[in-house]
């Protein structure tokens, strides 16, 4: 307290007498301390030690006496406050305070109180002072009592502006991410921030957000509640470049550019007439960026004088641009969300349509299929039961429809031919061409052909489909003819399956083809085979499709069917229950392949 002129003692009696110029004499018997009193030695060492008491404090002590007087304070006291040396010890606190209420926002209000504090007997009071610099005290006062004598007060001052500045950091970003929550626009959030940096700050800083728009390159208007609207419409859409104000030349060098003085700035050069239209004297800017990072934005905080950014100033600034990047880079992304949303709303609509578009051309091919297969089953001929003969079969198409065909008539009073082929690949394309075949085979079209020599046959059709022209698709057949006059069977095959016989002393149940499947070579090879018939005969013709629907069922599929076809004693197998071994296990679908089969009585 020394050096500030002040004297750390508690005024006593014979102190004021001295500061009034009265000489007091104390006699020397009244210097030697009675029993039960302290030796001036022991009150100096006491004293002290109080002295040291309020020093070692963190709070900053004021003390004053029921008078209001000044009677001790610390140097923390001192320091906070600013207090000058001329005040002294002993002054009247209300010199202090005058002093003292400049510093205050309110200084009325800080008077105010105090006189209210005097006045009061209250044992303790509590308080937060705002001074005009930002910083914010705590203030408690309690009063001193001796033997139940209120002997003056004691001020406790602490600053708490970093906790306070703390505080209004994370309620302004709860009320920004509480607004992000709730789904506000981007300008609502922005606005938000904004003005929640602006209530922590003590100078009339009025803070602004840019939206980069990487499309333009330029910056957009976010939100600057307290700047004047006609500025707000010249900066929006403003480019970013080396001088572009603080602003565009933070975006463009993805750096905080700082204008303390905008007039002489070199950053401003080309808008010193609008800054000063607009009664700006500083501006301070950082870029704003995402996680990426890429640039999102800028913050910007305006002054109306030339300002040098104080650390608070610095850290406002901070944390705005951290919050900004935040809000931007979630809007953005709820802006990509949304947009994904509606080419896949957009995208699910064009494949209904298109799903409705294919299901119409489906059931329209369906229509056409089964207007196909119509067709087809139309051209086979009918059962025929005659004396010496008869003719059954059953043909139930793949959902694709494939290309199975059938046929037999009589090519005189005494032979009768028949055959049974299969069409490679499914469609329409297979079926038409097994329909030409059929066709060709039954009116016997082509030139230059022995029709009663089965082999004859088949190399005359092996000449005329193997072409381009069908795509090369390729066909298997098995074709007989049974001659009455002399008993006798005459058949060749070309890549099809055996047929099966079953005849008294037969011994061989099948009659394989020995040939390639008609259209794959040019000079194919097609022998004829003839056998002798021993009535009654029953021979079937089948193609593969027949026998393949049962491949999970039996080991070998084919030597099943024969199995089937010739067990039983008495009589051959008719076509219903062929059908039904064939079909049963399928439960009403559709086979994978066509299935064929043609039985043929010989009596």
């Amino acid at each position: 307290m020394k050096e500030h002129g002040i004297s750390p003692n508690v005024v006593s009696t014979s102190a004021r007498a001295e500061e009034e110029g009265a000489s007091v004499q104390v006699p020397e018997d009244d210097q030697k301390p009675a029993d039960g009193e302290h030796t001036p030695d022991e009150l100096a060492t006491a004293l002290a030690m109080v002295h040291a008491t309020l020093e070692s404090t963190t709070d900053a002590i004021l003390v004053t006496d029921e008078a209001n007087y000044v009677r001790e304070f610390n140097e923390k006291y001192v320091k906070l406050w600013g207090i000058p040396p001329h005040i002294p010890v002993s002054a009247h606190a209300s010199e202090l305070w005058n002093y003292i209420s400049s510093q205050l926002k309110d200084p009325a209000a800080y008077l105010a109180r105090i006189n209210e504090i005097v006045a009061s007997s209250a044992p303790e009071t509590f308080d937060v002072l705002q001074l005009k610099d930002g910083r914010v005290f705590e203030r408690n006062s309690a009063i001193q009592l001796i033997k139940q004598r209120n002997v003056g007060r004691v001020w406790s001052l602490r600053d708490i502006t970093q906790r306070k500045r703390a505080q209004d950091a994370l309620a302004n970003e709860k009320r920004v991410l509480a607004k992000i929550a709730s789904g506000a626009s981007l300008a609502t959030v922005l606005d938000v921030l904004v003005r929640g940096v602006e209530a922590q700050s003590c100078d009339g800083m009025m803070c602004t957000v840019l939206v980069f728009d990487e499309a333009a390159q330029c910056l957009r208007h976010g939100a600057a509640p307290s700047m004047p609207e006609e500025y707000n419409r010249i900066v929006d859409g403003i480019g970013i470049g080396a001088c572009v104000g603080s602003c565009g030349s933070a975006a463009y060098k993805r750096e905080p550019v700082f204008a303390t003085d905008i007039a002489s700035d070199l950053h401003w050069a080309n808008y010193v007439e609008l800054a000063a239209k607009f009664g700006l004297g500083a501006c301070c800017s950082t870029p704003v960026f995402s996680s990426d990072p890429a640039l999102l934005g800028t913050v910007a905080m305006y002054y109306r004088h030339p300002h040098e950014p104080s650390a608070h100033d610095r850290e406002l600034i901070r944390m705005a641009t951290h919050l900004a990047g935040i809000v931007i880079e979630r809007a953005r992304a709820v802006e990509q969300l949304r947009v994904a949303k509606v080419a896949a709303e957009q995208r699910a609509q064009e494949i209904a349509q298109a799903y409705d578009i294919l299901r119409t051309t489906q059931d329209a091919l369906n229509a056409e299929l089964a207007g196909a297969v119509d067709y087809v089953l139309s051209l086979l001929p009918r059962p025929v039961i005659e004396q010496r003969l008869s003719a059954d079969w059953f043909m139930t198409t793949s959902a694709q429809l494939g290309g199975d065909g059938l046929g037999y008539h009589w090519m005189d009073s005494d032979r009768f031919a028949f055959y049974l082929l299969d069409v490679s690949g499914h469609g329409v394309k297979s079926a038409l061409l097994a329909v030409s075949i059929i066709d060709t085979l039954r009116t016997c079209g082509l030139a230059n052909t022995d029709w009663s020599d089965p082999g004859a046959v088949l190399r005359a059709l092996n000449r005329a489909y193997f072409s381009q022209s069908h795509d090369r698709l390729y066909f298997t057949i098995w074709y007989g003819i049974a001659d009455f006059a002399t008993g006798t069977l005459r058949y060749a095959g070309g890549g099809h399956p055996p047929a099966a016989i079953r005849a008294a002393q037969s011994e061989n149940p099948t009659l394989p083809a020995s040939g390639p499947p008609v259209g794959c070579f040019a000079n194919a090879k097609y022998p004829t085979v003839e056998i002798a018939l021993r009535f009654p005969t029953e021979l079937y013709l089948f193609s593969d499709g027949v026998f393949e629907t049962r491949r999970k069922y039996d080991r070998d599929p084919l030597a099943s069917l024969v199995d089937f076809l010739i067990a039983p004693a008495s009589k051959g197998r008719s076509v219903a229950e062929i059908r039904n071994r064939t079909l049963e296990h399928l439960h009403g679908s559709p086979p994978t392949d066509d299935c064929s089969v043609l039985k043929v009585s010989l009596s």
